[in-house]
């Protein structure tokens, strides 16, 4: 099991993105892991078991394609920089992410448990073709 806090199938759901951590899935993609696991877990408990990992910070929504939510792994050590013309995706280390842990407004203080962080712009390669 990943992690005591977590019911067992969220352990194995929550196992899938942490086997594939630079993957987005899908509720179908998922499935077909847990299939090819020989694991036995209802479509159903898989979005229930999603929406309360997704309220953990363990994962997130990470973008929508054809009517279909993706999820992906939370990662707060790296950030993702991705190309407005070709889709490129980089992934940037981030040094010190010991900063995201705890926000603090006024006298107020927000624990972060999980999150992403996702920048958009024109690579090199795409500057040079404009």
């Amino acid at each position: 099991m990943i992690n005591m806090n977590l019911s067992k199938n969220k352990s194995i759901i929550y196992s899938v993105f942490k086997e594939n951590p630079n993957l987005e899935l899908d509720i179908n993609d998922i499935l077909k892991f847990i299939d090819t696991a020989k694991l036995a877990i209802s479509k159903r408990t898989v979005y229930r078991s999603i929406d309360k990992l997704i309220g953990m910070g363990k994962i997130y929504c990470s973008s929508v394609h054809d009517r279909k939510r993706k999820f992906k792994l939370s990662d707060m050590s790296y950030c993702e920089i991705i190309c407005n013309e070709c889709n490129d995706l980089k992934k940037i280390k981030i040094a010190n992410n010991d900063k995201f842990k705890k926000y603090i407004i006024g006298n107020k203080s927000f624990d972060i448990t999980g999150g992403y962080i996702k920048f958009y712009g024109t690579c090199s390669k795409c500057l040079n073709r404009i």
